[in-house]
């Protein structure tokens, strides 16, 4: 019975956390509410921010991801026959070197050329450095003596690819397997994605919450760093919403993070305003009750 009674003691408190945002859509002065909120309420409202943050970031990788692989898929046709042998790669006699390439994939298999085990440098002949691009996203290496990946300008050396993929079919079934793979990619993407939103959405609040620190110059009572922290966090989760689906849907527009602080300072700004407004208006209504009730008593 305890545990039931603390469950719905919790659920009507995102309840009103809810109903707070909601209502500090029509007048931010509601925000202000959020100084009352315990800490466990505003946790789970920043990780659905860094959710959103993370899901934003997965939505504008897609098309990405499809087109690497489908560059990658299309370079299945001109991979020639070969084999290792002793380690090392020899093309049939028929076949020339391969140096494919895509929008977003670089594939090349030659046998003539050796790393001589140099790091980060391919010592390619000169009639044959124009055939590769230098900008290539992905890139894949099957040299006479070593097997590289470059991704994104990064030198990554495969050992015992020989075994990995050892002729033409074993390289092929590897390079169509990356279309089967998708869902594993988008799931190391949103980890990583989470991960970079987790420091990223705590750095744009922690920064916002000190900046917002200005405001206490025109209040009689300062409102304290944690206090002024969880009004961060409820201030700016509709707008982070908002920027987000706008980058997703967008293909024009890109928020930046000091986009989001100027709004959410903002809209601190008019929270404390309209809050001060509404406590003088409210205490003005009091003062004129109180001088009726008073008349009234005299008049008697």
């Amino acid at each position: 019975m305890c545990l039931s009674n603390h469950t719905m003691q919790r659920k009507l408190k995102l309840k009103y956390m809810f109903k707070l945002l909601k209502l500090g859509l029509k007048n931010p002065r509601f925000y202000i509410e959020a100084l009352n909120l315990k800490w466990k309420n505003l946790f789970v409202l920043s990780l659905l921010a860094m959710l959103a943050l993370s899901g934003s970031i997965v939505v504008q990788t897609l098309p990405l991801i499809d087109s690497i692989s489908n560059d990658v898929t299309a370079a299945v046709d001109h991979v020639p026959e070969f084999q290792f042998e002793d380690g090392l790669l020899k093309l049939e006699d028929n076949e020339k070197s391969l140096y494919y390439q895509s929008n977003f994939f670089q594939l090349v298999i030659d046998d003539t050329v050796s790393s001589r085990g140099m790091q980060n440098y391919i010592p390619i002949d000169t009639t044959k450095v124009n055939k590769l691009s230098t900008d290539t996203l992905l890139n894949l290496l099957v040299l006479q003596d070593q097997t590289i990946v470059i991704i994104a300008g990064n030198f990554y050396r495969i050992p015992d690819y020989y075994h990995l993929f050892s002729n033409h079919d074993s390289l092929i079934t590897l390079l169509q397997s990356i279309d089967s793979q998708k869902a594993t990619m988008l799931t190391s993407v949103f980890i990583t994605a989470f991960i970079f939103s987790f420091f990223i959405y705590w750095f744009q609040i922690l920064l916002i919450a000190a900046v917002a620190g200005w405001f206490n110059a025109r209040l009689t009572q300062k409102i304290l760093f944690k206090m002024r922290l969880k009004l961060s966090i409820i201030v700016s989760f509709v707008p982070l919403i908002l920027l987000q689906l706008m980058d997703a849907i967008l293909p024009f527009f890109r928020s930046s993070y000091f986009m989001l602080m100027f709004i959410t300072l903002y809209i601190i700004y008019l929270a404390f305003k309209n809050h001060t407004e509404f406590i003088r208006n409210l205490m003005q209504k009091i003062n004129k009750n109180e001088l009726d009730k008073n008349e009234e008593e005299s008049q008697r």
